[in-house]
């Protein structure tokens, strides 16, 4: 079953699809009718447990104040979705940042000015956008909602459409994504030394050994950057291979029609599956390599600037530099892990590497499709 996500701007109709899905006999929440989303203050963490009033809520008073849900609540919503599809419909501020990679597919209801200002200004049951520096907010977030839904990977659906067409839509949509066949999502997480996660992402745990953890990224993928505080969508699927007790982890990725697109191996260290979450240090040294390319080591710049910063310790720059070294003609002679074929290849030759048949992977179909796999 599937978690599913029905966003869009205000007004865009996530509350009456909500209300239709539940009327078919969905389980459907929305974040705002069913309490899951709230005000808090940007200084003090403190949720607001009153009502805000559209007097209220001045342009001073948002600036101080954030409309979110706290990840757990998402996360009770998949564990609830492990039997049956669950839809959440609503929007928040934190959600592309805080849990966009708890649900398996997105949906964004897309309007255009005209509908959007005769919504907002005819509706009686939500007074957002009532404020005229909300509204104005809205009229411009409108201008850019479709491109930046679509950047995240979501599903756009025409919601000037008939309700009953753009439920229809959306219920059809959600029955063909893919969960992960093991329980729990796996959550991928990068981290920089000495600091917090750098990026991260949700993947299909494909195997597991003593030395070796093998994950399944889909195409359009949504990836966390927190270095950059951004959200971007993975324009590729990528098969991860992690060695538990060496100072590297290699992706391969793949184009929509799984032909081979690049090699890149992070000089890392061993990565730790604790809790659902693979994690691992990135030593800023990367090695990459084309098609009918040689290997190439790239990143250097990174890596001598985080020497002179101090953010890397002498002994771990010396590894680094020395596991780099190593590498370079491994790589070059493209066998496991540093696989240099397309998706159907790569995913054989894992599979009889470690006497497992290939439909352990996700068939090429549902790659190409861009299906979530989490």
């Amino acid at each position: 079953m599937a978690l599913v996500y029905i966003t869009g701007i205000s007004g865009s109709g996530k509350t009456t699809v909500r209300n239709e899905l539940r009327r078919r006999g969905y389980i459907a929440y929305g974040t705002d009718e069913d309490d899951l989303a709230h005000f808090y203050n940007n200084e003090t963490g403190e949720r607001i447990r009153h009502h805000v009033t559209a007097e209220d809520r001045t342009q001073e008073w948002r600036a101080q104040h954030t409309w979110k849900v706290e990840r757990a609540a998402i996360e009770r919503l998949r564990e609830e979705a492990q039997d049956t599809p669950v839809f959440l419909c609503g929007v928040v501020a934190n959600d592309t940042g805080d849990f966009w990679d708890l649900f398996d597919i997105v949906f964004a209801l897309n309007i255009n000015e005209e509908t959007l200002r005769h919504r907002i200004t005819t509706r009686t049951n939500n007074d957002h956008g009532k404020n005229p520096h909300e509204f104005e907010g809205l009229l411009n977030w409108q201008k850019t909602a479709q491109e930046d839904y679509e950047r995240l990977g979501a599903v756009l659906v025409d919601a000037m459409q008939p309700l009953n067409m753009v439920v229809d839509e959306i219920v059809r949509k959600s029955t063909t994504v893919t969960k992960k066949q093991d329980g729990a999502p796996t959550h991928l997480q990068a981290r920089k030394p000495g600091g917090g996660p750098h990026q991260s992402w949700s993947s299909n745990l494909i195997l597991q050994s003593s030395d070796w953890i093998i994950t399944h990224s889909a195409y359009r993928t949504p990836v966390r950057h927190h270095t950059k505080d951004l959200t971007y969508v993975m324009q590729h699927s990528n098969v991860g291979i992690f060695n538990t007790k060496e100072y590297y982890n290699v992706f391969i990725d793949f184009h929509n029609d799984g032909r081979f697109k690049m090699l890149y191996v992070n000089v890392a260290t061993p990565a730790e599956l604790k809790g659902g979450v693979l994690s691992w240090t990135d030593l800023y040294l990367d090695i990459i390599r084309m098609p009918d390319g040689q290997a190439e080591l790239v990143d250097q710049d990174e890596f001598d600037e985080a020497i002179a910063k101090g953010l890397l310790a002498n002994d771990l720059a010396e590894k680094a530099e020395a596991v780099a070294s190593d590498l370079m003609p491994l790589i070059n002679r493209g066998e496991f892990p540093f696989l240099v074929k397309n998706y159907s290849e790569t995913t054989e030759e894992i599979a009889r590497h470690f006497g497992h048949q290939k439909e352990m992977f996700p068939s090429l179909e549902n790659v190409s499709n861009g299906v979530q796999i989490i």
